[in-house]
């Protein structure tokens, strides 16, 4: 009954900005950040790299994303919120125009890192903007709705792109992922006008954050789920869509995709009723069991289950730990403590990337890849039960 009366409540605190944000994500995710899910095959396919070098193009959107995240509170500082935002989304258009019109590896290097750019930017003043606006008790559904209409938009993307390029050509789906994301871009130029003073950006306050056990623990759990992104966006499209083709890649990892829907919303009202760490413990430890199956077990079930699994960690560790940065910070520090810990978000998928694609380069095993990962997230939800007894003291 207690579950019953908390799901009840009315959702107080989600203002007209929270809903603008959802809006502009679910369609700039619709659109190129699902066509991320091809881009290994496509750019194969086209000729223009080979799987490896396809690899590391989306690699570099990841590795830069970490970069900036770690000094992308100076843009912010100068841009504001509001055009760090649609500025931020705009990148993301440009990037599937340059999938499609560049014939060179190294400018998709170039194009590659002006979208770490901009992830960077839209990630971190939007999430800014979503907790500035949302009562601290509703933290975890504002961040919830986000991260719903953020994979609900990709897993449709998934879906129609795959369908598009499979049924029509495959290189109408660049073209196709930079329009649908234009929309998402309109949406954000909707935002309330905000360009809050806040503390001036420094790199030493940016990393102090991991000298505390509950934001370091933080940054790790980013880190370690964010794997599970870089094997779907890695190894899953190099191993499926190189050998089955892209419509079978889609329907494939459209478990991971689903889950992700239901799971960010789900997660995020668990995470205010019972806590942050049960849900951090439950979802490690059902991809470490999850990542067993393709690792002794191989075919498309085994590989369906696996990502099933990395779905629903995806979907609730980043709103989980999004909580924690709301228990955790004040108005002023709020976006340091986003920009610091979700560097180490960024860094789990391009190492998984990379991983994996050199994995498969050099030892040609694939239940290597998932072996080495499913222990990673076991010890993770180890961690995670330890730090129910923790104290939750607030940044300075």
């Amino acid at each position: 009954m207690k579950a019953l009366r908390f799901l009840s409540r009315p959702a107080a605190g989600l203002p007209r900005a929270v809903l603008i944000l959802s809006a502009g994500f679910f369609f700039v995710f619709m659109g190129a950040s699902a066509f991320q899910q091809f881009l290994i095959p496509y750019l194969t396919d086209k000729g223009v790299t080979s799987a490896f070098q396809a690899s590391t193009v989306l690699a570099v959107v990841y590795i830069s994303f970490l970069v900036w995240r770690a000094v992308v509170a100076y843009t912010l500082y100068y841009l504001g919120e509001y055009w760090s935002t649609v500025l931020g989304a705009a990148t993301y258009s440009l990037f599937a125009i340059g999938a499609f019109v560049l014939d060179r590896y190294e400018l998709l290097l170039i194009a590659a890192g002006l979208w770490g750019w901009g992830a960077a930017a839209m990630w971190i003043s939007s999430t800014t903007q979503l907790l500035d606006a949302t009562a601290d008790t509703h933290y975890g559904r504002a961040s919830g709705l986000l991260y719903t209409a953020t994979t609900g938009g990709q897993a449709i993307g998934v879906l129609f792109l795959g369908a598009l390029m499979s049924v029509v050509n495959v290189e109408v789906g660049p073209p196709v992922a930079a329009g649908i994301t234009a929309v998402g871009v309109a949406t954000f130029l909707l935002l309330p006008y905000q360009h809050t003073r806040r503390v001036k950006p420094r790199l030493a306050p940016i990393f102090r954050v991991l000298t505390e056990p509950r934001t370091g623990l933080a940054a790790l759990f980013l880190f370690l789920s964010s794997l599970a992104f870089g094997l779907i966006l890695g190894s899953f499209s190099q191993i499926i869509g190189g050998g089955q083709g892209l419509g079978v890649l889609a329907l494939i990892t459209a478990g991971y995709w689903v889950v992700r829907i239901f799971g960010s919303y789900a997660g995020g009202f668990i995470a205010d009723w019972l806590g942050r760490e049960q849900v951090l413990i439950i979802s490690f430890g059902v991809a470490g069991f999850g990542l067993l199956m393709p690792t002794f077990v191989g075919g498309a079930i085994s590989m369906s289950i696996a990502a099933l699994a990395m779905g629903l960690l995806n979907s609730t560790v980043p709103v989980a730990t999004n909580a924690m940065i709301g228990d955790l910070t004040t108005f002023s520090n709020r976006h340091l403590a986003i920009a610091s810990l979700f560097v180490w978000r960024d860094l789990g998928v391009g190492i998984a990337i990379l991983t994996g694609a050199a994995i498969i380069s050099l030892i040609g095993s694939e239940q290597l890849i998932f072996g080495i990962f499913s222990v990673a997230f076991l010890i993770a939800a180890g961690f995670a039960y330890w730090l129910k007894d923790q104290p939750i003291v607030k940044m300075t």
